[in-house]
């Protein structure tokens, strides 16, 4: 079998790609770059609105590191009669006007195919239709270039501001930009903060028991087999049945639905459509709740600041469920 002889070195591949405002750009496919980068002149060119305060710390292949000038959020382009977006770093001086590394080729499910003649054949799918696979022609590149890494990544609360700024440049952004990054830490309570559980028993009067004093299915009624026309009750009002829309989709017959709302009348006093008549589990079948305590210091925490702007229907709230019952005044410690 007879093996090709190796190649010294490969040129890099570039297709045609259709930017913002629409002229043709030859980027430069680089599956060894995490970023998507431009100079600072297409960019320019493009008129694009870039974001001052995200910026990313480069490193290349040979470890040089360099710091971008901003970021270019959801840039529209087009190739192969798919549109897409993605977001472009913008550098300073590269040899190249635009590098497509991973995130284009992971918005576009590019796949590169190497042919024995050294050349690539490229492969995109449309986004919204990953079954329609599109080839797209390539040529060599001359330019050398090294892939890029992303060493860190730090965000200034600046607005997006255009490229024609002069703040976007400013050498001290680049060279050594300021501390005001992105940190993530997690602080642990202190062994001494620490709220430990005391083992005991429970007692028995703080069991929480559901009792059924009597047999509810002997207390149903018995349904007549031709109902009465509804008639209004003291919570089941006209209005309030009529809220209920209960044949909306006209499933049920005249009679069957005279049948329900008959049903519902008989217990309407189950019915409430205020706060104010919810009420609570009646004592003969739930017994309060009671939470055990043991003897301690009484500590407090500071409570959690309620929004001044929702701070009258938070009373309210707190109002409406007293007048139920199911909150009670309390002047115990907590």
């Amino acid at each position: 079998m007879h093996l090709p002889e190796p190649a010294y070195s490969l040129p890099l591949q570039e297709i045609d790609i259709a930017l913002g405002n629409g002229s043709a750009e030859p980027g430069l496919l680089d599956p060894g770059s995490q970023i998507v980068v431009t100079r600072k002149d297409l960019a320019q060119e493009l008129n694009a609105c870039i974001n001052a305060g995200l910026w990313i710390e480069m490193e290349g292949a040979n470890s040089s590191t360099n710091w971008t000038l901003g970021c270019a959020k959801n840039l529209p382009m087009h190739i192969g009669g798919v549109t897409f977006k993605v977001h472009v770093h913008v550098i300073e001086h590269t040899p190249f006007r635009l590098l497509l590394g991973r995130p284009f080729q992971h918005q576009v499910l590019c796949m590169l195919n190497l042919l024995p003649n050294g050349s690539l054949e490229v492969f995109i799918c449309d986004p919204s239709d990953i079954s329609q696979c599109i080839l797209i022609p390539s040529q060599a590149c001359t330019a050398q270039v090294a892939s890029i890494w992303v060493l860190s990544y730090h965000m200034r609360p600046i607005f997006p501001s255009p490229l024609n700024l002069t703040l976007a440049y400013q050498p001290s952004l680049i060279s050594a930009p300021i501390s005001h990054h992105h940190k993530a830490a997690l602080a642990y309570k202190k062994v001494v903060n620490k709220v430990r559980p005391v083992p005991a028993s429970l007692p028995e009067d703080f069991c929480n028991m559901h009792r059924f004093p009597e047999d509810l299915l002997l207390m149903l009624p018995s349904l007549p087999t031709s109902p009465p026309d509804f008639m209004p009750g003291l919570r089941l009002t006209k209005e309030c049945l009529n809220a209920l829309d209960l044949n909306k989709s006209d499933f049920l017959w005249p009679e069957e639905l005279k049948l329900l709302q008959h049903i519902l009348l008989l217990n309407e006093s189950s019915l409430v459509w205020t706060e104010d008549k919810k009420g609570h589990f009646h004592d003969d079948y739930f017994a309060p709740i009671k939470i055990p305590a043991i003897e301690h210091v009484p500590w407090i925490h500071k409570n959690i600041p309620i929004p001044y702007g929702i701070l009258d229907d938070v009373i309210q709230i707190f109002k409406d469920k007293l007048a139920a019952g199911v909150y009670k005044p309390s002047d115990t410690s907590y």
